[in-house]
């Protein structure tokens, strides 16, 4: 067979570039590709959200290259302060207790540390043994003529809180020995006992715990957190003065022995 013509060979080559062209831009506008040399790639940049708990996270799920930024609005809610009421709270503050060597563990036989003891004819000193338990101090006196005295152990401190404290607390143990009881003249007989507070703006001492209505026997009583604030609501900061008192009268054979120990005093401000 004799080859085509010249002309019918180029008629065909042109139809089959027509072809080629139009199944190219066919592909080209299904996958959505734009062939240009001046612009990029343009690409679904819309993002997911994941939901992580109660926050949502936007995500970026199709790949973006170096020429692709991203920008999504967001808006954050206002919330405004809220406040709520508690009421008193409760702080359990640690007390101070103001008193040292309350249970008169350090000293001599003559005196204990931090303690002044004012002797008449009532000896008035630390005794090493007798307490509740330990030591304690001891205040004794025996007759013969007509006896009447008192005896004395003094500790200061300074309180610079506020006045009134929130609580102010004296607690103590007490003992008492006597035969004030037996023979005559049992009437005019005492062995009294006394916790006293002189504060800074006073002269003189204030009873806060008495027992003077009785001389038997007594053996270890405690008084525990006896009440005191009243006595710091009006004096200021300064120095203050708690005294041990007794009061002894008798006459004859007699003789009365009393002991003081674990003072505490607890100050709460």
């Amino acid at each position: 067979m004799p080859p085509p013509p010249p002309y019918r060979v180029r008629r065909m080559q042109i139809s089959w570039c027509i072809i080629g062209i139009f199944l190219l831009s066919i592909l080209a506008l299904i996958c959505g590709v734009v062939m240009s040399p001046d612009n990029d790639q343009s690409q679904d940049c819309t993002p997911a959200m994941i939901a992580a708990g109660s926050t949502k996270i936007p995500t970026q799920q199709n790949p973006i290259d170096n020429r692709t930024s991203v920008s999504y609005p967001y808006s954050v809610p206002m919330e405004w302060l809220l406040f709520y009421q508690l009421g008193a709270g409760d702080l359990d503050a640690d007390p101070t207790n103001y008193i040292v060597n309350g249970n008169f563990t350090d000293g001599n036989e003559t005196g204990a540390y931090n303690w002044t003891e004012i002797s008449t004819s009532i000896i008035t000193n630390r005794s090493s043994t007798g307490g509740n338990p330990g030591g304690c101090m001891w205040m004794y006196a025996e007759g013969g003529s007509h006896f009447d005295e008192e005896g004395y152990a003094n500790q200061s401190f300074a309180y610079t809180g506020v006045a009134p404290p929130t609580s102010a607390n004296l607690s103590f143990d007490w003992n008492r020995t006597t035969n004030l009881d037996t023979g005559s003249h049992q009437s005019s007989c005492k062995a009294y006992l006394y916790v006293e507070l002189k504060r800074p703006d006073a002269e003189s001492y204030n009873i806060l715990w008495c027992n003077n209505t009785s001389y038997v026997d007594q053996s270890w009583v405690t008084v525990s957190n006896l009440d005191i604030t009243d006595n710091f609501t009006t004096a200021w900061a300064g120095t203050y003065d708690l005294r041990l008192r007794v009061e002894m009268e008798f006459s004859g054979s007699k003789y009365a022995d009393i002991r003081w120990d674990n003072v505490v005093l607890n100050i709460t401000d």
